[in-house]
């Protein structure tokens, strides 16, 4: 998952972001090489989304954690922020570990909590009018729901690293999902301009829960690379 220069598949790379090139990725197929990370490694600090903010990246405002890949999962259980509580989940890597390879995961409402640029331009919001949704071949598909939240995944590390499958994301949020009945996860991708690309990862939500999960196929993040995802409900 990841933004790469070519179409069909994306991910920013750091300023690059994880992949974001001309073609989009989806978590449904292993991702592609991403655009290169053109500033300093993120610090492990306080808020390391701040720190991305400050080289070249869309800065999200809400919870934000770095930690060091771990072998049979990384867990991120990001802070309750505006009505939602997240854990995002990366399976087990396929092979050895590298060691000491940070990954980063921040999020954001969209709701003036992205600030910042990317290549110049500010954050595309999901389903705007400028900012169309598209299939994995670049043609004009529609856009389900709202965006209910953004997930921000970072490797500013100097190793690739191999998973056994796509993050899975748990949200609980009663008062955001009360009226929703599904959530889908999509990825932003470069296609000619930003879009979003709506992938087969969709759940229904139960009780101001819904877990959107892994997608079992091979799944990598490239070096100094960064995606973008938003969850849409309806």
């Amino acid at each position: 998952m990841r933004f790469s220069i070519v179409r069909g598949v994306a991910v920013f790379v750091i300023f690059a972001l994880a992949a974001c090139g001309g073609r989009a990725i989806v978590p449904t197929q292993s991702s592609a090489p991403g655009m290169p990370f053109t500033g300093d490694l993120a610090p492990r600090v306080t808020n390391p989304c701040a720190t991305l903010g400050s080289e070249g990246v869309w800065h999200f405002h809400g919870s934000c954690l770095s930690a060091n890949v771990k072998q049979s999962a990384t867990l991120f259980k990001l802070k309750a922020y505006r009505g939602i509580t997240q854990i995002l989940k990366y399976p087990a890597v396929s092979g050895k570990a590298p060691s000491k390879t940070p990954l980063i995961t921040g999020e954001a409402t969209g709701h003036g909590d992205i600030t910042g640029t990317f290549q110049g331009t500010k954050f595309p919001v999901y389903g705007s009018s400028s900012v169309p949704c598209v299939n994995q071949y670049g043609s004009a598909a529609s856009c389900s729901g709202k965006a209910v939240l953004y997930d921000l995944m970072v490797n500013p590390g100097t190793t690739t690293v191999n998973f056994v499958g796509s993050p899975s994301v748990a949200l609980t949020a009663g008062s955001v999902l009360k009226k929703k009945k599904t959530c889908t996860l999509n990825q932003m991708v470069q296609d000619g301009g930003w879009a979003y690309e709506p992938t087969p990862v969709t759940a229904a939500v139960k009780k101001g829960k819904v877990v959107l999960p892994t997608d079992g196929l091979p799944y990598h993040m490239d070096s100094h690379t960064v995606e973008v995802f938003a969850i849409s409900c309806q």
